[in-house]
């Protein structure tokens, strides 16, 4: 082995040789391995020949929420209103709400609101204390 050593440092020739030899050899080994291995765009090559169909459904956007019309409480001379669980006197009552305080409607029925209430389910009043509010002058969409 120092005697190799000795050569490589004595003789450029043989270092040079040695060092093409070495680059040769990993080229060889490279190249071995690259035409016995199934490789990448073979194996991609080999999908495309076999097509499938795909149908790609697009995505609908989400909607919007919707916006309910609103009406606003008017005064009653008693200091509120009251919320019935059906559109008509002789329906239960299940709350009050107040002069001023705005709701949104989901349905207009003989005069009576079904309103959308926090805490009342299934609450109407009497249309004669409301008034249609217009929703054309509301602030980001509120």
């Amino acid at each position: 082995m120092v005697y190799y050593a000795y050569m490589i440092h004595q003789n450029g020739k043989f270092a040079t040789l040695a060092i093409a030899g070495i680059v040769a050899a990993v080229f060889v080994f490279s190249l071995y391995v690259l035409l016995t291995t199934k490789n990448t765009i073979i194996v991609v090559n080999e999908a495309a020949n076999e097509p499938k169909e795909v149908v790609v459904e697009p995505t609908p956007a989400p909607e919007a929420p919707a916006v309910n019309p609103r009406i606003e409480i008017l005064d009653t001379g008693i200091g509120f209103l009251n919320v019935r669980d059906g559109a008509s006197s002789s329906a239960k009552k299940i709350g009050t709400v107040k002069p001023g305080e705005v709701y949104e409607y989901t349905e207009l029925k003989d005069n009576w609101y079904r309103i959308v209430h926090p805490t009342l389910q299934n609450g109407w009043v009497f249309g004669q204390y409301a008034k249609v509010v217009d929703r054309s002058t509301d602030l980001f969409g509120n």
